[in-house]
């Protein structure tokens, strides 16, 4: 009988072991749901991730157009209060011109020099009409290159006998500007013309 009893105990053991691993090894709630649990935070994590990204590259490109409107304001009002210091009108400030000089800085940022030709070895302010179809005469252009802001360049530009003298005249009456910084080189270009 003792013998029968501890068969019993054993098998009861047995079965109840085994019923425990085939209760854990069947239960479709266990390691599925953990699974289901880490993908879900994964994929929340890496969303934050490209969100905190595309949210930093946003700053870094807002605060590099404003570094490039003060720039340009910085070359604007060194323009208009040299012109009023000669007694004439302040330039207007006319965006196809700008559209323009942003175009040469392109070329000159691809060539990695600062010039006044453009790609066909001519100067670049023949080129003016293309970008500004009712712009008129005279027309004068000018480029820089490393200089650390606007008033640096325009201070160097009215260095130059000819450019200076050009400033004030009044048959000037619209200007555009642009700047680029690539991680190389910083170039400007600056053109006015008569409209």
């Amino acid at each position: 009988m003792r013998v029968v009893l501890r068969v019993l105990i054993l098998v009861f053991l047995v079965l109840l072991f085994s019923g425990c691993e085939l209760f854990f090894a069947a239960d479709p709630t266990g390691d599925d749901r953990h699974r289901e649990a880490s993908t879900e935070q994964e994929e929340a994590e890496q969303e934050e991730t490209e969100q905190d990204e595309t949210e930093q590259d946003e700053t870094e490109q807002d605060e590099t157009e404003q570094e490039l409107i003060a720039e340009l304001a910085q070359l604007a009002a060194a323009v208009n209060d040299q012109r009023s210091f000669d007694g004439v009108a302040p330039l207007v400030w006319n965006d196809d011109m700008a559209a323009f000089a942003e175009s040469h800085n392109d070329y000159q940022a691809g060539t990695g020099a600062s010039t006044l030709e453009n790609e066909d070895g001519q100067l670049f302010i023949v080129d003016l009409p293309l970008f500004v179809p009712d712009v008129g005469f005279p027309r004068l252009g000018q480029v820089g290159e490393g200089f650390s802001d606007g008033t640096t360049f325009f201070s160097d530009m009215m260095s130059i006998g000819f450019f200076a003298d050009q400033m004030a005249d009044p048959d000037f009456t619209h200007f555009g500007a642009a700047f680029l910084d690539d991680g190389t080189g910083r170039y400007w270009t600056y053109v006015m013309a008569g409209m």
